[in-house]
This record gives structure tokens, C-alpha cells and sequence, in this order.
């Protein structure tokens, strides 16, 4: 049996955001706390979120330990012997009638004083039998705040895993149905090692995540002037990979119209850069709709006999996911039937 130093130096389990889902999934009905560890802005706050509003139909409560005090888990001391007085979301969780999942973000940057007051909220007997408790923390070495945890806090969870980022999770349940700027999502999907390299620091640098990609999305939507928004970026993802990306973008500007495409699928001009490529790609995917489906089908089709085959297939998934109504096309039903099976069919 290993030694119990050995034991506490091990690091935490991991598993990617699909296993995540699975496991909560399972434990949240069960009403077995998990608490999620992992870097800061990997998405550990959007998947709970998801699982809780999209997956399970939930209610959901969030509390930020660090923003608390012990009365607001315990409740106000009594006046004149009566009762204690529970606040905030503590009396919402007590109140619940409907399945509700309270969600403890960033548990371990509350104080010791906080985290004590949790011990009887994840023990599980003092709350409706409607109510679910999930948690999440960054880790000691992040620098994110986090004062460790204590051992009767950690034993109360069922159990303690660590997310880890996963980008095609990213691009496909995040990026490509909430907006993220087309030319970002073929930055990464042609330099995946690019999407999280997180380095704590206490300096005021940033550095590649979801999170500050996402915030690079949103600089790339505001038409900014070029040195401007270069250093805006830099600013959000730090000068090495700012600059990467800024690189990249003048290396692919597209050249092609989409509604050009829409308006001319047989003779626009197909995307000759691999930025272009996915760029175009994720842009004419997110117009398509029943009525301009043909064209885009169409498109898709000549992308394919250019062997761009994994464009094609990135064209069609994220049309039906975005649009599903498209599948009701003779369009799509023609595809379905002919040799370009294979790109409804993931295959490239």
C-alpha cells in the first residue's frame, strides 16, 4: 500500500468535459456532491450550467464562497430565542419545491469560517430532498485565491476530479453555436496546441484559455483599428499568441463572398488557404436554413470533390446542429442518398 505522503502528493483525476457530463449526469440526481477542480476559464462553470438548465431541466442556484460569510450559510442568529433566519440562497435551496442544483463556484477561494459553514449543506440532511449540490475550484498552484480545502469539506464530496480542456469539445458545443468569430475557431482548429496554455502568474499578463479567447472573439467583433485592436489582444491572450493570431489573420483573409455563394453555389470561388477554408466554412453553416439549404448543400458538395472532405463534414454537422430543420430538405435527402453519404455520416 502506497505511503500516505505518496498518497496526498497524487495528482487529481482527470477526465475530459463529455466523462464530466456523464458523471454528473448520474450524481446530481443521486444528490451526490462532485466538486470539479481544474485551471481557470476551462468551461467548468458553462458545463455545469449546461448539464443543470439544458440536460436535466433544473433549477439552478449559484453561490461564490469567496463573496460570503458563514451567516449566509447557516442562516442569522436567533432574535430573542427564536430560530435561525436563513438568507440569500440559502433560504431559496430550503424553499425549493422543483429540482434544484445549488452550485458552489469556486468553493475553495471561500475562508475557513465559509468553507466549516458548507459542512452541513453537503452532508445532505439539512436541505428539501429536491436539491443537488455540485462544486468547483481552481487549484493552490493556479494563483487564483485558493486557500486549499479542508479534509471534512473534500470527504463530503462523492467525489473530486479535474476537468481537463478539451478544444473539439470546445469548437462544437461552444464556439461554433454562440458566435465565436469564424476566422478564431480556424486559428485553433489549424493550431490546436494554441487553446490553453495557461501559465499562473501574478503579473497582469493573460494567457491562452476558453475564457480569453472568447474575450479575443469579442475584440475581433468590434472594428477596431489594426494597432489598436493588436494590442487589445495581445492583452487577452498575451503578446506571444496575440501576435500569432494576428499573423494568421492577415495570412487568410477570406477572399470569398458567402453571399456570393448562396447567390452563385456552381461558380463561386472555393477557399484556396486552410483559414479560409474553415473560416468560410463555419460562416456558411451558421446561415444556412431551410430556404438557402440547396446552395449550401450544393457548395458542400463541390468542397468535397475538391477533397476538402473534413470542410464538407465540418459544413454539414454544425448546419444540423444550428439548424435542424434542414434535414427536412430534398436537399439533405439528396445527400443522404448519393455518394456524399459520407459527410452527413461524419466521414471524410
Amino acid at each position: 500500500m502506497p505511503a500516505i505522503a505518496q498518497q496526498t502528493a497524487t495528482p487529481v483525476p482527470a477526465m475530459g468535459p463529455a466523462q464530466l457530463i456523464e458523471l454528473l449526469l448520474k450524481a446530481i440526481p443521486a444528490r451526490q456532491p462532485v466538486c470539479i477542480a481544474g485551471d481557470p476559464g476551462i468551461g467548468k462553470t458553462a458545463i455545469v450550467n449546461h448539464v443543470l438548465t439544458d440536460l436535466l431541466k433544473w433549477d439552478s442556484l449559484t453561490t461564490y464562497p469567496a463573496t460570503i460569510e458563514p451567516p449566509d450559510l447557516r442562516g442569522m442568529p436567533p432574535i430573542n430565542g427564536g430560530a435561525f433566519l436563513p438568507i440569500g440562497e440559502h433560504a431559496l435551496a430550503l424553499a425549493a419545491t422543483r429540482n434544484t442544483g445549488w452550485f458552489f463556484d469556486d468553493l475553495a477561494q471561500g475562508n475557513e469560517d465559509v468553507q466549516k459553514a458548507t459542512m452541513h449543506l453537503f452532508h445532505n440532511n439539512k436541505l428539501p430532498q429536491c436539491v443537488s449540490l455540485i462544486a468547483a475550484t481552481n487549484e493552490r498552484q493556479h494563483k487564483a485565491g485558493v486557500r486549499g480545502m479542508l479534509e471534512t469539506v473534500k470527504s463530503r464530496m462523492v467525489t473530486i476530479v479535474k476537468l481537463i480542456p478539451d478544444l473539439d469539445y470546445w469548437l462544437e458545443n461552444f464556439a461554433l453555436p454562440h458566435g465565436i468569430s469564424p476566422m478564431l475557431i480556424a486559428f485553433l482548429k489549424l493550431n490546436p496546441d494554441a487553446f490553453h496554455v495557461f501559465t499562473p502568474t501574478a503579473d497582469l499578463t493573460n494567457s491562452p484559455c476558453a475564457r480569453t479567447w472568447e474575450h479575443v472573439s469579442h475584440i475581433d467583433s468590434w472594428g477596431m483599428s489594426a494597432e489598436t485592436e493588436r494590442i487589445s489582444i495581445e492583452g487577452a491572450v498575451g503578446a506571444t499568441f496575440g501576435q500569432m493570431y494576428r499573423q494568421f489573420k492577415l495570412a487568410h483573409r477570406s477572399l470569398v463572398d458567402v453571399a456570393d455563394i448562396l447567390k452563385n453555389p456552381r461558380t463561386a470561388a472555393l477557399p484556396k488557404s486552410p483559414g479560409e477554408l474553415y473560416a468560410v466554412a463555419v460562416t456558411l453553416a451558421r446561415v444556412a436554413k431551410r430556404t438557402n439549404f440547396p446552395a449550401v448543400a450544393t457548395y458542400t458538395e463541390r468542397l468535397f470533390d475538391s477533397k476538402h472532405g473534413e470542410v464538407s463534414t465540418l459544413i454539414m454537422r454544425t448546419s444540423v446542429k444550428l439548424h435542424p430543420e434542414v434535414v427536412l430538405t430534398d436537399a439533405y435527402i439528396r445527400m443522404q442518398q448519393g455518394k456524399y453519404a459520407d459527410i452527413l455520416a461524419g466521414q471524410n
